[in-house]
């Protein structure tokens, strides 16, 4: 069987893991050694954390708005369902979880990503506020870019829930999935590049 090899994603290109940890990937069903692990230098990790805040601050889709956001988003949906089995598949093999309840899981990623973007649409990037006849509005403005941090049991479920409401609001991200189980981070990281 073959895995995903480490890489570490900044601004929509792959790039090898530079660190190795001396760690390795187990089966948390058996402890069996699956692949080595590799993690990202802290230099990947500067620049991918200085490509989100560059996306942000050149207003590349951060200031896109939600109608012009919500193709890009279904776009990635289309995406993450073309890869569910395999998700699927590194999930149960990652976190020990059955594939039948990762299936489930994989198979929801791209409606996930689909609610996103029909809650900022729905939402909109402005909204006028009740205040006695003056005009007071709030406008939706992403702060920043989001740290999203990936728990080892249900990796492919929460990278792409944080990842879908993040993006559809404005806000670039970088994604740290769990070192117990990153492959399926890098299947969504794909399907978003």
């Amino acid at each position: 069987m073959t895995f995903p090899s480490p890489c570490t994603w900044i601004d929509g290109r792959a790039e090898q893991s530079r660190t190795d940890d001396g760690a390795s990937l187990r089966d948390p069903n058996t402890g069996a050694e699956l692949a080595p692990s590799r993690s990202s230098s802290s230099e990947q990790i500067d620049r991918a954390v200085g490509a989100a805040a560059g996306a942000h601050a050149d207003g590349r889709w951060s200031s896109l708005g939600a109608e012009r956001r919500a193709p890009f988003l279904r776009a990635l949906a289309d995406g993450l369902d073309a890869r569910a089995d395999e998700i699927a598949r590194l999930d149960a093999i990652n976190s020990g979880v059955p594939i039948s309840v990762t299936r489930l899981f994989a198979s929801s990623n791209g409606d996930t990503v689909r609610s996103a973007a029909d809650r900022a649409l729905a939402l909109g990037d402005a909204a006028a506020l009740p205040a006695d006849g003056r005009d007071v509005r709030i406008h939706r403005v992403p702060w920043g870019p989001a740290a999203l941090l990936m728990p080892w049991n249900a990796p492919s479920a929460m990278a792409v829930k944080k990842l879908g409401f993040a993006l559809a609001a404005g806000a670039s991200a970088v994604m740290k999935p769990s070192p117990a189980s990153p492959w399926s981070a890098l299947l969504v990281a794909e399907a978003a590049a």
